[in-house]
């Protein structure tokens, strides 16, 4: 089965060769390598060209339609995804080809994005946060309804056949940067597309935000993505109730003395950054995502 690889980037030189090199050095070998660049100003694109990726420009700079240009330029049926600072498992691309062999029906399938040696403790709850979002489960499932909170692939790690993308419409560019997988994601259940999560196809992320700054903004733009799914897929009005008992419940242990959740005062950060991004964007679609 053949398969291509589609890695966005955008300033990537930190981490662009090891994410090359590990898709290289993997079981199981693309057709090609693509690395779709949003006009980087760093080394990444001569350090992709150093490991024999091919380049292809992205003048809008953002993931969306660096993954939509990488579905028009792909060679294979198949085009599986990962992000430049990203470590996919030595098998990752033979998981991906056993599940496409195995259900030839197979339209997308995609796996677990985790951190297994966090450098503080601001990286190890951005971990934590995301893994939660995206409910990944144990063993392998089907995915057959849409929701924020519930199942769902990571750009990072995922892959599909071409045709059915294409036939979805490809990846929107309303989303940019703001969960465009997951957009892609819901559309093709709409249009009731077979769709499996496999815990065994396995990335580690290694640019999860380590610091508050990048927690806060990150926070902020997970917050403005799920205001975006909720305008796009017609969801409004929806209020989550239970962001704001997890603001309030963290917010009183933090003042409790007797308080034993170490993550309180990340938890409290990160809501109100994500509660935030969720009312301004609501105001700026003029839709309700509180």
């Amino acid at each position: 089965m053949e398969i291509s690889v589609v890695i966005p980037t955008r300033n990537s030189e930190r981490f662009i060769a090891q994410t090359i090199q590990a898709v290289q050095k993997g079981t199981y070998r693309p057709v090609e390598i693509l690395v779709v660049d949003g006009c980087s100003t760093d080394q990444t694109i001569s350090i992709a060209r150093t490991f024999g990726a091919k380049i292809i420009e992205n003048r809008m700079l953002h993931a969306a339609n660096a993954r939509k240009i990488g579905i028009v330029e792909a060679k294979s049926p198949i085009v599986a995804f990962t992000d430049s600072d990203c470590i996919p498992a030595e098998n990752w691309l033979e998981c991906i080809a056993f599940n496409f062999l195995n259900d030839t029906q197979l339209d997308g399938v995609g796996g677990p994005v985790l951190l297994s040696h966090p450098k503080n403790r601001i990286q190890a709850y951005s971990a934590h946060v995301f893994e939660s979002i995206k409910s990944f489960p144990d063993q392998p499932t089907y995915i057959t309804k849409k929701g924020v909170g519930g199942l769902s692939f990571a750009g990072a790690n995922c892959a599909f056949t071409r045709q059915k993308v294409i036939e979805a419409g490809n990846f929107r560019d309303q989303f940019s940067n703001m969960a465009e997988e997951v957009d892609l994601l819901w559309r093709l259940v709409d249009n009731h597309a077979r769709l499996l999560f496999d815990p065994r196809i396995v990335v580690e992320h290694l640019g999860y935000p380590d610091t508050m700054s990048g927690l806060l903004r990150t926070s902020f733009r997970h917050g403005a993505t799920s205001t975006y799914l909720t305008k796009y897929h017609k969801r409004s009005p929806t209020i989550d109730w239970k962001l704001y008992k997890q603001l309030f419940s963290s917010l009183i242990a933090i003042v409790n003395p007797w308080n034993k959740d170490a993550w309180a005062w990340l938890r409290v950060i990160q809501l109100s950054a994500f509660i935030t991004a969720k009312w301004y964007t609501s105001i700026r679609l003029k839709t309700i995502n509180l």
